[in-house]
């Protein structure tokens, strides 16, 4: 992963109080379905913590995959459009060198069974975003 990624972290490690003023969305592994990410179920926060989280790198850009490492471990979404928002710890934001591979390709390796099955493997003891990119 470290010859074809930029960057390679998760959102926030905070649960930020959810909030109607200035409301920015922020998503985690509940709100990945199916390759979607959906907006329509999921918390807002001010406008502080949405530039707190901004500032930490809990913000994908348009062309980064978000993969779930907590809860229901593999779900994989590419982020193919513009929008103001961050995610929680539980997603991996996964951006690539652009000039390496392709997205959707990445994409279809991480929903790969096998590739699957061993991150599951992994899960117990350490984080498994730390083993998950170390070690495969």
């Amino acid at each position: 992963m470290g010859d074809v990624c930029d960057h390679i972290t998760d959102g926030s490690n905070f649960s930020p109080k959810s909030s109607n003023e200035d409301a920015y969305p922020y998503i985690t592994v509940r709100n990945i379905d199916d390759d979607i990410i959906d907006f329509r179920n999921c918390k807002f926060i001010n406008k502080a913590n949405y530039e707190l989280l901004l500032k930490n790198g809990c913000k994908p850009n348009r062309g980064d995959l978000l993969f779930s490492k907590d809860g229901t471990v593999g779900k994989v979404s590419l982020v193919d459009f513009e929008k103001d928002f961050v995610v929680l710890s539980s997603l991996a934001i996964i951006r690539l060198k652009r000039s390496n591979m392709l997205p959707p390709l990445l994409k279809y390796l991480l929903k790969n069974p096998d590739f699957l099955q061993k991150v599951i493997g992994m899960k117990t003891g350490v984080t498994i975003l730390e083993e998950l990119f170390s070690k495969i």
